[in-house]
């Protein structure tokens, strides 16, 4: 059957197989019987029935001759003794002869009461009717016994050994009936299994849901109910999982922000009170160590603030309100102002830095970006490359103006990015391989809110080591 048909077409195909199988089945069955009988490999239940006649009309003619015990082989030549039971009795109810062993209490009664006709179950059962017929033998008018003949009203094999195989009249008339309910348990079997299977996946899957488990799938590809309904379950369990995901690292994120302020804090703040100890325990008299240790407090104060700013500024741009403000903006002019801030900077540390913009717009008008988060990435940036080159190194800002799109590459002279820092770099509190700098003093959001920024602009910003060496960062924005 197939399962593109729904759960209410299935049925009705399973009840119009059962009735035509049942009714083909009961034909077949009705066919074969009755061809039996035809043919005489079965007798019919009315057969014993009809010899009773010819036999009592042989009794009446033999009269109380039949009481001789010689009669015995020629009145076996007309009672069927293979499906008739009898017996010969005289006047004082004595058995003379037949195939009946014993006279029952019941023969004895019914003679004395002198019925004619009884019928009895005991021996074959509900479904197999026995009848008792008893006979007079008379000697004119004169009864000088009886002749008891039993048979059973039932169908009977013409080979009596082979009787178990004649199921009784009862059952074949009750066929339909019964081929009704094997085709029910059979079909119905068959309709269960092609569902069973779809309803325990559902059932194991919520299981696994009210265990908090949602690493699993379930498919049934069938279009009808059960198919939707497997299908619906399985986008429910994707929105959970991937939910749930998010939740979980919502999470860690929420306990390793914790745990990297704490711990980023925890060293200026410390260098700090050790400084104040000092000069509380007299240290203040000593005007040069005093004003070094006052300019190593201002400097871890000032590290905490940056980290706390950082912090600030996360919590500020992944929040839902958060827009970008737009300006018009002269990018020559823009670039070449960071350009003198940059170099300003670098040359305190010897290292030499370079900018060129190549300009490919058709005109000169001014692009609408929001300048200051832009400057906040090519700051973190910038300084990024700059806490990590040796004096003497360079820095070089590249920078694309096209039609509807900036691109911005930070390109610099030292040991480049480790495996390890090309994985994890634009990660939240990453603070790069401990075996390429021993630097700290940062938060490690720097360039996860570059990410996030440049992105809100429609760009996308990555990361790579130069054929030479060094370490690349570019990306793109859009206006």
């Amino acid at each position: 059957m197939s399962k593109s048909s729904s759960l209410k077409k299935q049925f009705i195909y399973n009840f119009m197989y059962i009735i035509i199988a049942s009714i083909i089945f009961s034909i077949i069955t009705y066919t074969v019987y009755l061809s039996f009988i035809n043919i005489g490999l079965i007798l019919p239940s009315n057969y014993y029935e009809k010899k009773v006649s010819p036999i009592m009309d042989y009794i009446d003619k033999k009269g109380a001759k039949i009481l001789d015990e010689s009669e015995k082989e020629d009145l076996e030549k007309i009672i069927p003794v293979d499906g008739m039971k009898y017996g010969v009795v005289d006047k004082n109810i004595k058995l003379l002869y037949g195939n009946i062993e014993k006279l029952s209490e019941k023969n004895i009664e019914d003679i004395k009461e002198g019925k004619e006709r009884n019928h009895f179950n005991e021996k074959f059962g509900i479904f197999q009717q026995g009848v008792i017929i008893y006979h007079p033998i008379k000697s004119g008018d004169k009864i000088e016994g009886n002749i008891i003949l039993e048979y059973v009203l039932t169908p009977r094999a013409k080979n009596p050994k082979y009787n178990f195989l004649v199921p009784p009249e009862i059952f074949i008339f009750l066929s339909p009936i019964i081929y009704v309910v094997i085709f029910t348990l059979l079909f119905s079997r068959r309709f269960s299994k092609s569902i069973n299977k779809p309803i325990q996946d559902l059932i194991q899957a919520s299981k696994k849901i009210k265990e908090r488990d949602l690493d699993f799938s379930i498919s049934y590809n069938a279009q009808n109910e059960l198919g939707e309904l497997v299908g619906a379950f399985e986008e429910m369990r994707k929105g959970l999982s991937t939910s749930l995901t998010r939740q979980w690292e919502i999470e860690n994120e929420r306990r390793d922000m914790v745990r990297a302020i704490a711990h980023d804090l925890r060293t200026p703040l410390t260098i700090i009170k050790g400084h104040l100890e000092i000069l509380q325990d007299g240290g203040v008299e000593n005007k040069d160590r005093l004003l070094r240790y006052l300019d190593i407090m201002d400097d871890n104060t000032k590290r905490a603030i940056k980290l706390i700013e950082d912090m600030n500024m996360l919590a500020k741009i992944e929040g839902i309100e958060f827009t970008l403000n737009f300006s018009p903006v002269n990018i020559i002019d823009f670039i070449d102002k960071k350009s003198e801030e940059y170099d300003l900077l670098c040359s305190k540390k010897s290292i030499e830095f370079k900018s060129l913009v190549d300009y490919k717009r058709k005109n000169k008008d001014l692009v609408n970006i929001d300048k200051d988060r832009i400057s906040q990435v090519l700051d973190n940036i910038v300084f990024n490359s700059f806490r990590f080159i040796k004096e003497d190194g360079s820095i070089f800002l590249y920078v694309i103006v096209e039609e509807n799109k900036i691109t911005m590459k930070i390109s610099d002279d030292g040991e480049g990015f480790s495996a390890k820092d090309l994985k994890n770099i634009f990660k939240k509190f990453y603070q790069g391989d401990e075996s390429r700098s021993k630097q700290k003093g940062h938060s490690g959001l720097g360039l996860y809110i570059s990410k996030l920024i440049v992105e809100k602009h429609g760009g996308k910003i990555k990361a790579y080591n130069g054929k030479e060496g060094g370490a690349n960062v570019e990306f793109y924005i859009c206006f």
